[in-house]
C-alpha cells in the first residue's frame, strides 16, 4: 500500500443474533448514523439477520451489498487466530478496492471483539460491542481503530453508549 492513496474507511456493524421468534433488525438509529455517510458499498456476513439488516444500510446510502462468508459469526470451536485472519483478508479486500471510501461491513459482535484489537492501532478504548455497535476502522498503510461502540463515528473517546 502506498502513501499516495487515501486510506479507506470501513464503518463495521455488530449485527446481535436474533432471540427465538425474534427477528433483528437494524435500529432507525443506527440507519440514521449512516445516513449522511457517503458508502461505496456494503458487505454482509451470510446470515439472514445481517443481510437484512445490510438491505437496511444500502437502501438508506445507496450502496449495493455484498455478502462474504468471512463476515460470519465466531464459529463452535473456531479458534481466535482463524478469525483473525478471515476478518483480516475481508477488511483488507475492502479497503484495497475502496481506497478514499467509506464501506459498510454488516458482521457481528464476536469477530470484531476477537478481531480488531490484534488488527489495529486502537486509538479509542476497546469494550464490549453492544448490539448494532459501530466500529469505526482506517485503513492505510497502518490501520487505525477511530471510534468503537459510539453514538456517532466523530465521538472518538469509545465509552459506551447509553
Amino acid at each position: 500500500m502506498s502513501s499516495l492513496q487515501c486510506p479507506a474507511t470501513l464503518l463495521l456493524v455488530g449485527a446481535p443474533a436474533p432471540s427465538p421468534g425474534v427477528r433483528a433488525q437494524a435500529p432507525a438509529e443506527l440507519l440514521e448514523r449512516l445516513h449522511p455517510r457517503r458508502v461505496a458499498s456494503v458487505w454482509s456476513s451470510p446470515a439472514a439477520y445481517a443481510r437484512e439488516a445490510a438491505a437496511a444500510v444500502a437502501a438508506t446510502t445507496g450502496g449495493p451489498v455484498v455478502v462474504r462468508t468471512e463476515l460470519s459469526p465466531v464459529g463452535d470451536g473456531e479458534r481466535g487466530e482463524d478469525v483473525v485472519h478471515r476478518l483480516r483478508e475481508v477488511l483488507q479486500e475492502a479497503a484495497d478496492l475502496h481506497r478514499g471510501e467509506a464501506v459498510v461491513l454488516v458482521t457481528h459482535t464476536g469477530p470484531l471483539e476477537v478481531g480488531l484489537p490484534r488488527l489495529a492501532r486502537m486509538a479509542v478504548r476497546p469494550h464490549p460491542l453492544a448490539a448494532w455497535g459501530l466500529v469505526e476502522l482506517e485503513v492505510d498503510e497502518e490501520w487505525w481503530c477511530r471510534a468503537w461502540g459510539v453514538a456517532h463515528p466523530e465521538d472518538a473517546d469509545g465509552a459506551p453508549t447509553p
